[in-house]
């Protein structure tokens, strides 16, 4: 109850991934904020076309979110897209800023505007909380469960992300948290970290992943 609720998730066939989110409102005070994050995506979908600057999708987008009287999270962007990588390459920031990066023809991209309220800090932290993984690289490891555990990571995610749930079953339990911590220690994976707003205030976010296409984009989401 009072909450804003973010549902982001991905799909792929044969690798070729997309990503896309919706905010859920549960607090009619901040339904304009949800509703801004909603108005500066599809403006941003309007506007982008191949060998656009990144740096002008932003400006578009941090425009279309501060005339409704919001400030966008700066240090959050949308990205490319690319097979089995949820985050391939360039970055499309949601602020002005200089960049000498474009969005190319062909080339798929999650975006992504993140949007807060005026008074906010304007930037995510790190939380404490971590509950998505990726596989990174083999690595050596003395732990036999910890090898056959990244093993079956390899196997069926890639370097896709990951819950720590998916993999219950894979080894005994009662070995699991030490072969686990091992791939962590290693580096074989990586934790993602549940961000929160440094100053502790809500976001609202809206994502489609685009194919762009002469004159424009095609929404795949």
């Amino acid at each position: 109850k009072g909450s804003l609720v973010k549902v982001d998730i991905g799909a792929h066939v044969d690798g070729y991934v997309t990503d896309t989110a919706i905010t859920i409102c549960f607090n009619h005070e901040l339904k304009d904020m949800v509703n801004t994050a909603e108005h500066a995506l599809k403006r941003a979908i309007e506007t982008i076309q191949p060998d656009m600057p990144t740096s002008k999708l932003g400006a578009i987008i941090e425009q279309a979110i501060r005339s409704r009287g919001y400030k966008p999270v700066s240090n959050l962007t949308g990205h490319q897209v690319g097979r089995y990588l949820v985050h391939a390459g360039t970055s499309l920031p949601n602020v002005a800023h200089i960049s000498f990066a474009k969005v190319r023809l062909g080339e798929a991209y999650a975006i992504e505007p993140f949007v807060t309220v005026q008074d906010a800090a304007g930037r995510v932290e790190n939380s404490s909380e971590v509950t998505i993984f990726r596989f990174v690289k083999q690595k050596p490891l003395k732990n036999p469960y910890a090898k056959k555990l990244l093993e079956h990571i390899e196997e069926n995610f890639r370097t896709l992300p990951f819950a720590e749930r998916w993999l219950k079953g894979v080894i005994p339990q009662e070995h699991f948290k030490e072969a686990f911590k091992e791939l962590l220690t290693s580096k074989a994976v990586m934790a993602y970290p549940v961000f929160v707003e440094a100053s502790g205030k809500p976001v609202a976010q809206a994502e489609h992943t685009v194919l762009i296409i002469e004159g424009g984009c095609l929404v795949l989401t």
